[in-house]
């Protein structure tokens, strides 16, 4: 019977999420309130404030919920995992995959830009800028620790220096997403692997 509640009280958590995403997607976060969300994860308010604290904490669980579950972060994951023969093909997979349109028309839904102004700092909501820069410290540790699986197997040098390496990563990501969503149509180093490959060549040399 336990395991039952917990498993139903999961899939109403899960609702509650997967409602917020569409509606702060489609709406906004500030535009949103909780009884939007209440109606389409068909709940009541007083179980979404069960599972979280406020809008805010909602959120930021939102923000963990899509990075566990998505593609591009399970790539990151399973790179880091000691068991993994071949980090370096997950990491260049994880890569490229920035560059797909589907993962392009995430990072446009409102929801996205909301996140990344606070957690540029732009939004006036200090709770959330702490939220969101430890997600980016987290994205930050999973690609280090997934870089140095790369060392232990001989795929990347000893000497590398795995905290500059993947901040030059992350850098040119968001660098290249901010590059289409000015326009731009093509980027000259991630649309092929090959300049993929030349893009880790160039980890030997930190």
């Amino acid at each position: 019977m336990a395991n039952k509640s917990h498993q139903e009280s999961s899939e109403v958590k899960e609702r509650i999420l997967k409602a917020a995403f569409k509606l702060f997607s489609e709406r906004g976060f500030d535009s949103t309130g909780v009884a939007h969300i209440a109606k389409l994860a068909k709940v009541s308010r007083s179980s979404i404030y069960w599972h979280f604290f406020n809008k805010e904490t909602l959120l930021c669980e939102l923000c963990s919920y899509l990075s566990e579950r998505g593609s591009v972060f399970t790539l990151l994951k399973q790179a880091a995992e000691p068991t993994t023969q071949d980090p370096m093909s997950l990491i260049k997979q994880w890569v490229l995959l920035h560059t797909q349109n589907e993962v392009l028309e995430l990072m446009e839904k409102k929801v996205f830009r909301f996140v990344e102004s606070a957690a540029l700092q732009f939004d006036s909501n200090e709770t959330l800028r702490q939220e969101f820069a430890a997600l980016i410290a987290l994205r930050h540790e999973r690609l280090k620790s997934a870089l140095k699986n790369a060392v232990i197997k001989g795929q990347l040098p000893d000497k590398i220096n795995l905290n500059v390496a993947a901040s030059y990563i992350n850098t040119l990501l968001f660098g290249y997403i901010d590059f289409v969503r000015l326009g731009n149509k093509t980027h000259p180093f991630l649309n092929e692997e090959k300049a993929c490959d030349v893009i880790f060549e160039s980890l030997k040399n930190f």
